[in-house]
């Protein structure tokens, strides 16, 4: 039997290329889809829509069984090609949950090891009271001014004040970067305010202020630079973080004023912020001028 639907033909591959467009434009930041996949996506659609025109094309008349084979056998490449990048995604995903994750876990374990220091400093506390009792009961005025003399020394060399902020994972994080930038001879300027009330989680900061910082640091102690800006502020609405640091020049990176529709953010971390500042209804931008590399993180509260 030979048949011809080429106006059929025509309007479904209008209808599959309008809705393939719209689902491209959906894509949420959770669709954790590699660039390869999405071109193998491309080449599904548009192999699929070529087999579906050239069926039902008025001019290839072909029997019955012949154009349903096509048909049956354009629908596995389809339904193969959904498979790969579902499998694909949940892959990505499960790596990037689990940098989180181990991101995360690294500073509960800094705040542990924090309040191991605290028992630690209550336990000298208490010798040190009893060699101050000791000298009081002798009288000895010089030994008590100099053994609070090195008991200042002792807790300068030993015991940084890191009471950034009002949030103690926060003010642990930045300890841990301010210290890893002090091993590279780079120094961390910090000013803002963050409050312990807040919508957004722990978790999320953490992930936010991490990679921004990392970033920074590996990129200024590879190209012999010796400072970072750092800063965060926030309101009853929201928090933005800024990390800022200087660039060889401004061709060096190439990025749009805002990253929201970046095509060109790669790797974990910043991918990772992105999420992040979208999940709060806000938004990761990337700026570069006079030579500084800013990145500007906006968090809604």
């Amino acid at each position: 039997m030979e048949i011809s639907y080429g106006t059929i033909g025509r309007f479904l591959s209008l209808l599959l290329v309008v809705l393939t467009v719209y689902i491209r434009s959906k894509i949420k930041a959770e669709i954790y889809i590699s660039n390869t996949s999405k071109l193998l996506l491309s080449v599904i659609t548009f192999s699929f829509l070529f087999t579906l025109i050239w069926i039902t094309d008025g001019k290839n008349r072909i029997d019955y069984v012949s154009s349903l084979l096509l048909s049956i056998c354009a629908d596995v490449v389809v339904l193969i090609g959904i498979w790969i990048l579902i499998i694909d995604s949940s892959r990505r995903k499960q790596r990037i949950n689990a940098e989180r994750a181990k991101q995360y876990l690294s500073y509960i374990e800094q705040l542990e090891a924090g309040h191991e220091e605290i028992r630690k400093i209550h336990h000298d506390l208490k010798r040190h009271l009893h060699a101050l009792n000791y000298f009081a009961e002798e009288n000895d005025i010089d030994g008590i001014k100099n053994y609070l003399k090195s008991i200042g020394l002792e807790l300068s060399e030993n015991y940084e004040d890191a009471q950034y902020t009002e949030n103690r994972l926060f003010n642990a994080i930045l300890a841990d970067k301010k210290k890893m930038a002090e091993d590279l001879d780079i120094t961390i300027q910090f000013e803002g305010v963050l409050h312990c009330e807040s919508s957004v989680s722990d978790y999320d900061l953490t992930i936010v202020v991490s990679n921004l910082l990392d970033n920074a640091i590996e990129y200024v102690s590879q190209n012999g630079f010796k400072k970072i800006e750092f800063s965060v502020f926030q309101d009853q609405n929201s928090i933005v973080i800024r990390v800022a640091n200087p660039i060889k020049s401004d061709k060096e990176v190439q990025i749009r004023k805002s990253s929201k529709k970046h095509p060109e953010l790669h790797g974990y971390g910043l991918m990772n912020v992105k999420r992040v500042a979208e999940k709060y209804n806000g938004m990761l931008e990337l700026t570069v001028e006079d030579g500084t590399f800013t990145a500007k993180v906006l968090l809604m509260n």
